[in-house]
């Protein structure tokens, strides 16, 4: 990671991170594209849980391809400036 200070190792933080947020993305990749989805989701015993069906687009891209990333949003305040980037 190149911002280090920003790098979460402690997995106690991770937990709480994934215990108190509610939105997850996962990424996957369809042919030489990107598709992403929003889920709800739930973490127990260091698992995330992703309520989907049995077969569809995102069983059919994990099957041709397991690689991905998730991303889990937590609520935060947006800082406003009416210089783009401040």
């Amino acid at each position: 990671m190149r911002r280090v200070k920003q790098e979460i190792k402690d997995k106690s933080v991770i937990e709480k991170i994934l215990l108190t947020s509610e939105i997850c993305r996962l990424g996957f990749i369809d042919d030489d594209k990107p598709y992403i989805l929003p889920f709800n989701y739930g973490f127990q015993n260091g698992a995330i849980y992703i309520h989907c069906a049995k077969d569809g687009k995102k069983i059919n891209l994990i099957k041709k391809n397991n690689l991905g990333c998730i991303e889990i949003e937590q609520i935060a305040k947006i800082e406003r400036n009416k210089n783009a980037c401040k």
